[in-house]
């Protein structure tokens, strides 16, 4: 298998293109307005999916490494505001998940990956 990106990766040390989505709340959230904080944003395809709980469920069992280091985490996907907001609930998440419904942003940082057998 392999795994192909269409668009470019960020640089280290380029600075994270701005976006405003919506979060697990419906509220828009802004990149820019956290500009200056340490954080952990991470991409992942879909709520509920085998890969995508672990993944979830080791930051959440591990918050207390970003907390004692002020960094705030927040979660991209493709999945509705309503879903990660059950997503959140049912795995006691204490961080943002945000709503790439267009998958633009993800394009942006390219965190759009296919995979090609």
């Amino acid at each position: 298998m392999i795994i192909h990106t269409r668009h470019p990766m960020l640089s280290i040390g380029q600075q994270a293109p701005d976006f405003t989505l919506l979060d697990d709340q419906g509220k828009p959230w802004n990149l820019a307005m956290h500009r200056g904080t340490k954080m952990v944003l991470y991409f992942y395809p879909k709520d509920f999916s085998y890969g995508c709980t672990k993944e979830v469920c080791s930051l959440r069992d591990n918050a207390s490494i970003y907390t004692q280091n002020h960094i705030t985490v927040v979660g991209i996907s493709y999945d509705t505001h309503e879903s990660h907001h059950a997503f959140k609930e049912a795995h006691h998440l204490a961080f943002t998940l945000v709503s790439d419904i267009n998958k633009e942003d993800s394009k942006r940082y390219g965190a759009d990956r296919s995979i090609i057998s």
